[in-house]
């Protein structure tokens, strides 16, 4: 960016600014390509009328993200500068959905530090943005919670307490938890207490999460101090009941659990692989030394002379492969798969000496498929090797490896499909969830005549 530019954004000069214009009008045309443009730097620090220049010359630059993806309504948002969000939001009321590359967008941004004005401005501009999650698949609602924000959550039922059934408050998370769950979880009165008795919006008190809990039961877990009893009162008066009540079955069969096993079960898994992070280590190392010498070594050893071609045979260099001069496609195919067995198993060295979070899936997931990959390299090397060295007599030998080849990369093929279709499920729900948020905001905003057919769309809706 032009230094004189960026100080003016810096400072929010405009006059300095429309000079600059004036000597050149086409100053902004390559703001967009770096990764901080002025109006980023605007936004950031509050300059609204150096903001509004910049979006009557170049009004696209309100959709442009920076390094971090990050849009200026982001980090006006973020700062609490609600005349800037106003401006921002009349040039792209769609960049409330935007999400930065933690997930979040710019309410979500505005929750997080408490910034209330701007909370009710952008849910003005756009309410479909109170329905998107985060990139943890959080709700607006359960990320106040989490964070505390209880001015926040009480803003946002108090705009959908009037014209909405409720389909905020009943969203959920990756566990199946309410709101009113998580505001159970952290004894958190005040919010109980809003969500039951101060509000017109019909809750779901003993929903089940995905542990088969209630509210209620979250409660009795840690059933401790005097202020759970008041919280307890509060629950029980509006209708909470247990689990086990609601849904009779035998002690054996109820068992408590915590409230996440589904993050404990992957908390076990990230120490099982910090534990085993050495076995794996030298396992890498092993199949790297195995690789390596076998490509330098072939199988049947290499020619110890030179012999010249005759008519009837042909010529061999000292240090050639017999293999490759008997067996050239055999050998072509072993060299290929020694090579990614090699290179596989250096990855695998280097993911794990490189201080890469391997908490995080990407990772995990990205160290799985490399092993397998060497190990299913070593597989098929090992098979050309074999059918190399081995005799005539032994065709049977070669038949039953071909079937343990096979079945070996059928369990490779069903780990893969099992693991796709956990990738597409969650995808799936993703996007379902959120094209679920349009349609609620669309209907929610019209207002049908109450025909016969208007009766039997809502009808249907409900049954949905």
């Amino acid at each position: 960016m032009d230094a004189r530019l960026h100080k003016a954004a810096l400072m929010g000069d405009v006059h300095s600014f429309t000079k600059m214009l004036d000597g050149n009008a086409h100053i902004l045309d390559k703001a967009d390509d770096f990764t901080e443009t002025p109006l980023h730097i605007a936004a950031l620090f509050g300059h609204l009328e150096f903001a509004k220049v910049v979006l009557s010359r170049k009004p696209k630059l309100a959709s442009v993200l920076d390094s971090e993806r990050s849009s200026p309504l982001h980090l006006a948002s973020a700062k609490g500068h609600v005349e800037m969000v106003k401006e921002l939001l009349k040039i792209d009321p769609d960049m409330c959905l935007v999400r930065d590359q933690d997930g979040r967008t710019p309410l979500h941004a505005a929750a997080l530090k408490g910034r209330v004005e701007v909370v009710k401005e952008i849910v003005r501009a756009n309410r479909i943005a109170m329905h998107v999650l985060t990139g943890r698949r959080e709700p607006i609602l359960h990320l106040c919670v989490n964070h505390g924000q209880f001015e926040i959550v009480r803003v946002l039922l108090e705009r959908v307490e009037n014209d909405e059934d409720g389909e905020l408050v009943k969203m959920k998370d990756d566990d199946d938890n309410t709101i009113l769950h998580l505001a159970v979880a952290k004894k958190h009165i005040k919010l109980t207490e809003f969500l039951l008795l101060k509000t017109k919006i019909t809750m779901e008190v003993n929903a089940l999460n995905v542990h088969g809990f209630t509210a209620l039961d979250v409660l009795l877990q840690n059933h401790s101090k005097s202020n759970d009893m008041k919280l307890e009162g509060i629950l029980r008066g509006a209708g909470a009941k247990k689990a086990d009540v609601l849904h009779p079955c035998t002690k054996e069969d109820w068992k408590i659990q915590p409230l996440s096993p589904e993050k404990n079960r992957w908390k076990k898994h990230i120490d099982w692989l910090n534990e085993t992070r050495s076995v794996l280590m030298v396992v890498a190392v092993l199949i790297s030394t195995v690789t390596f010498q076998a490509g330098t070594n072939p199988p049947g050893g290499v020619w110890q002379d030179d012999k010249d071609a005759t008519e009837d045979l042909r010529g061999h260099t000292a240090g050639e492969s017999i293999m490759a001069d008997k067996y050239p496609s055999v050998y072509k195919l072993f060299t290929v798969f020694n090579v990614i067995a090699f290179i596989a198993s250096l990855s695998i060295i280097l993911l794990l000496i490189s201080g890469f979070p391997l908490k995080r899936r990407i990772f995990m997931w990205t160290l799985m498929v490399i092993t397998w990959m060497a190990a299913s390299s070593m597989i098929v090397t090992y098979g050309q090797a074999f059918y190399t060295v081995s005799t005539g007599e032994m065709l049977s030998s070669r038949i039953r490896y071909l079937i343990s080849i096979l079945g070996w990369f059928g369990l490779i093929g069903l780990l893969f499909t099992a693991h796709f279709f956990r990738f597409i499920v969650r995808v799936a729900r993703k996007v379902t969830i959120f094209i679920y948020a349009i349609f609620i905001y669309a209907y929610r905003n019209k207002q049908p005549s109450k025909d016969a057919t208007s009766v039997d769309v809502e009808s249907r809706i409900e049954h949905n």
